[in-house]
């Protein structure tokens, strides 16, 4: 029984692992201006925090609609943002979409 409670903790904090790890290589990617290979990275991953990443990777590379898309999806996952609210105004005026 304590070999199965070892084996979970151990598969647990790997996932884990996996997730930062995706996310710290996109922030390495997007800071060296490699906004095309982060966002096929954080597409492909599952994290909870990739849509706010791939809105700004989307922005940066000028994709509006996806950025407005991936803006959207951040928002309903966390509403209480609201740093990642403000960023999605100035999008909005930007492309004149208010």
């Amino acid at each position: 029984m304590i070999r199965v409670f070892i084996i979970a903790i151990m598969l647990i904090s790997f996932k884990t692992e996996a997730q930062t790890s995706v996310l710290n290589v996109s922030d390495s990617l997007m800071a060296n201006g490699n906004f095309s290979k982060a966002i096929a990275l954080l597409e492909n991953s599952g994290t909870e925090n990739s849509a706010y990443r791939l809105a700004r990777a989307y922005n940066a590379i000028g994709n509006y609609d996806k950025s407005i898309l991936s803006f959207k999806k951040a928002i309903e996952s966390t509403p209480e943002n609201i740093l990642l609210q403000y960023e999605y105004g100035k999008l909005l005026s930007k492309v004149k979409k208010i």
